[in-house]
């Protein structure tokens, strides 16, 4: 598990692991990334919102959603400016990702 090396502040690898699972078709595998990004956010939050920014306009809505999950709340309103805008106004992001995501879950259903 990627858990152990988070809990020493380890973060390259889980960031990696991300990355390349950002793509994945099934919702409990972007429930899993975003519990791993809000872990290192628990330890780490400028790594996170770093990662975040970077990639929130490519992560399903769910991955999203556990990532910043824990954000205080002045820090959701506050990250458009830290280069996180999209994240801070979720509920827009989940209306351009909702189709994408009801798609997804169409096609494994199949």
């Amino acid at each position: 598990s990627s858990f152990h090396f988070i809990k020493r502040n380890a973060f390259e690898d889980t960031l990696r692991l991300s990355e390349i699972l950002r793509d994945d078709p099934e919702d409990l595998i972007h429930r899993a990334v975003g519990w791993m990004l809000r872990e290192i956010g628990n330890r780490n939050l400028e790594t996170e919102e770093q990662f975040l920014g970077n990639h929130y306009h490519r992560m399903p809505r769910t991955m999203l959603r556990y990532a910043i999950e824990k954000f205080p709340q002045h820090e959701e309103k506050d990250t458009s400016r830290r280069g996180l805008a999209g994240v801070s106004n979720l509920s827009k992001v989940n209306r351009e990702r909702g189709s994408t995501d009801d798609q997804r879950r169409q096609i494994s259903l199949r």
